[in-house]
Protein backbone atom coordinates (compact mmCIF):
# COMPACT_ATOMS: atom_id res chain seq x y z
CA UNK A 1 0.00 0.00 0.00
CA UNK A 2 3.09 2.28 0.01
CA UNK A 3 1.61 3.50 -3.44
CA UNK A 4 -0.79 5.63 -1.90
CA UNK A 5 1.48 7.88 0.22
CA UNK A 6 1.08 11.06 -1.07
CA UNK A 7 -1.67 10.27 -3.07
CA UNK A 8 -5.61 11.54 -3.53
CA UNK A 9 -8.45 9.65 -4.04
CA UNK A 10 -11.16 11.30 -5.89
CA UNK A 11 -14.59 9.74 -5.82
CA UNK A 12 -17.28 11.39 -7.54
CA UNK A 13 -21.05 11.38 -9.76
CA UNK A 14 -23.05 14.18 -11.66
CA UNK A 15 -24.23 14.95 -8.12
CA UNK A 16 -21.33 15.07 -5.81
CA UNK A 17 -17.25 15.03 -5.65
CA UNK A 18 -15.42 13.63 -2.49
CA UNK A 19 -11.56 14.01 -2.28
CA UNK A 20 -9.63 12.13 0.10
CA UNK A 21 -6.08 12.55 1.36
CA UNK A 22 -4.38 9.23 1.66
CA UNK A 23 -2.75 9.61 5.23
CA UNK A 24 -0.19 7.12 6.58
CA UNK A 25 -0.61 5.99 10.40
CA UNK A 26 1.70 3.47 12.14
CA UNK A 27 -0.18 1.11 14.52
CA UNK A 28 1.22 -1.74 16.59
CA UNK A 29 -0.50 -5.08 15.33
CA UNK A 30 1.15 -8.35 16.74
CA UNK A 31 3.63 -6.39 18.53
CA UNK A 32 4.61 -5.20 15.25
CA UNK A 33 4.40 -1.56 14.27
CA UNK A 34 3.04 -1.18 10.82
CA UNK A 35 1.88 1.56 8.34
CA UNK A 36 -1.43 1.61 7.43
CA UNK A 37 -3.11 3.95 4.97
CA UNK A 38 -6.37 5.40 5.44
CA UNK A 39 -8.14 7.88 3.37
CA UNK A 40 -9.64 11.41 5.10
CA UNK A 41 -11.92 13.28 3.54
CA UNK A 42 -10.70 16.46 2.44
CA UNK A 43 -13.12 18.21 0.23
CA UNK A 44 -16.83 17.18 -0.40
CA UNK A 45 -18.64 19.26 -2.98
CA UNK A 46 -22.30 18.54 -4.14
CA UNK A 47 -22.77 19.86 -7.82
CA UNK A 48 -25.86 21.90 -7.73
CA UNK A 49 -26.62 21.93 -11.00
CA UNK A 50 -27.50 17.79 -11.05
CA UNK A 51 -29.94 18.77 -7.72
CA UNK A 52 -31.88 20.46 -10.52
CA UNK A 53 -34.58 19.66 -12.70
CA UNK A 54 -34.60 20.79 -16.03
CA UNK A 55 -38.16 22.58 -15.51
CA UNK A 56 -36.81 24.42 -12.88
CA UNK A 57 -33.87 26.08 -15.23
CA UNK A 58 -35.89 26.88 -17.99
CA UNK A 59 -39.73 27.29 -18.40
CA UNK A 60 -41.49 29.91 -20.08
CA UNK A 61 -45.41 31.84 -19.78
CA UNK A 62 -46.92 28.57 -21.38
CA UNK A 63 -45.02 25.93 -19.43
CA UNK A 64 -42.91 23.35 -21.12
CA UNK A 65 -45.04 22.74 -23.73
CA UNK A 66 -43.66 25.61 -26.18
CA UNK A 67 -40.34 23.65 -25.80
CA UNK A 68 -39.23 21.78 -29.09
CA UNK A 69 -38.12 18.20 -28.35
CA UNK A 70 -34.59 19.04 -29.80
CA UNK A 71 -34.43 21.96 -27.58
CA UNK A 72 -34.78 20.34 -24.50
CA UNK A 73 -32.29 17.50 -25.82
CA UNK A 74 -29.87 20.57 -26.28
CA UNK A 75 -30.16 22.27 -22.70
CA UNK A 76 -30.03 18.76 -21.30
CA UNK A 77 -26.33 18.85 -22.86
CA UNK A 78 -25.47 21.58 -21.66
CA UNK A 79 -26.55 21.30 -18.53
CA UNK A 80 -24.00 18.10 -17.90
CA UNK A 81 -21.27 20.20 -19.83
CA UNK A 82 -21.77 22.40 -16.81
CA UNK A 83 -21.80 19.94 -13.98
CA UNK A 84 -19.09 18.05 -15.40
CA UNK A 85 -16.96 21.26 -15.48
CA UNK A 86 -17.94 22.27 -12.05
CA UNK A 87 -16.81 18.72 -11.19
CA UNK A 88 -13.61 19.45 -12.64
CA UNK A 89 -12.79 22.54 -11.04
CA UNK A 90 -13.58 21.24 -7.64
CA UNK A 91 -10.74 18.44 -8.24
CA UNK A 92 -8.65 21.03 -9.65
CA UNK A 93 -8.71 23.28 -6.93
CA UNK A 94 -7.93 21.11 -4.45
CA UNK A 95 -5.06 19.33 -6.29
CA UNK A 96 -3.10 22.19 -6.71
CA UNK A 97 -3.44 23.19 -2.94
CA UNK A 98 -2.63 19.49 -2.06
CA UNK A 99 -0.07 19.09 -4.83
CA UNK A 100 0.01 15.05 -4.19
CA UNK A 101 2.62 13.08 -6.20
CA UNK A 102 -0.74 10.61 -7.40
CA UNK A 103 -4.02 10.93 -7.69
CA UNK A 104 -6.79 7.95 -8.30
CA UNK A 105 -9.70 8.64 -10.07
CA UNK A 106 -13.39 7.01 -9.70
CA UNK A 107 -16.12 8.15 -11.97
CA UNK A 108 -19.28 6.58 -13.17
CA UNK A 109 -17.86 4.90 -16.71
CA UNK A 110 -20.68 6.92 -18.81
CA UNK A 111 -19.02 9.83 -17.90
CA UNK A 112 -15.63 9.21 -16.92
CA UNK A 113 -13.51 10.35 -19.99
CA UNK A 114 -15.69 13.38 -20.80
CA UNK A 115 -14.83 14.34 -17.03
CA UNK A 116 -10.87 13.29 -17.61
CA UNK A 117 -10.87 15.93 -21.06
CA UNK A 118 -11.87 18.68 -19.04
CA UNK A 119 -9.27 18.67 -16.05
CA UNK A 120 -6.16 20.41 -16.53
CA UNK A 121 -3.22 19.14 -18.17
CA UNK A 122 -1.14 19.42 -14.48
CA UNK A 123 -4.03 17.42 -12.80
CA UNK A 124 -4.17 14.27 -15.28
CA UNK A 125 -0.47 14.44 -15.71
CA UNK A 126 -0.98 13.19 -11.76
CA UNK A 127 -3.31 10.96 -12.77
CA UNK A 128 -2.14 7.17 -11.83
CA UNK A 129 -5.40 5.52 -12.00
CA UNK A 130 -8.70 6.34 -13.08
CA UNK A 131 -11.87 3.50 -12.96
CA UNK A 132 -15.29 4.03 -14.20
CA UNK A 133 -17.42 3.59 -11.33
CA UNK A 134 -19.35 5.52 -8.94
CA UNK A 135 -17.76 5.09 -5.16
CA UNK A 136 -18.99 7.85 -3.91
CA UNK A 137 -20.82 6.04 -1.04
CA UNK A 138 -18.40 3.77 -0.58
CA UNK A 139 -16.66 3.94 2.72
CA UNK A 140 -13.66 5.39 2.98
CA UNK A 141 -11.84 2.42 4.47
CA UNK A 142 -13.16 0.14 2.00
CA UNK A 143 -11.82 2.48 -1.05
CA UNK A 144 -8.19 1.80 -1.39
CA UNK A 145 -9.03 -1.64 -2.34
CA UNK A 146 -11.03 -0.45 -5.40
CA UNK A 147 -6.95 0.79 -6.88
CA UNK A 148 -5.08 -1.99 -6.13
Amino acid sequence: MEKFKDSLIVTGSLGEVKIYEVKANDRTINNEIKTVYMPELISAADIIEAHRKLGETVTDKAGRFGHASGEEHELENERLKRMMEEAATNIAAVVKTKSPKAVYFAFPQEHLKELESKLPREVSEKVVKAIGADLVKIPREKLLEHFV
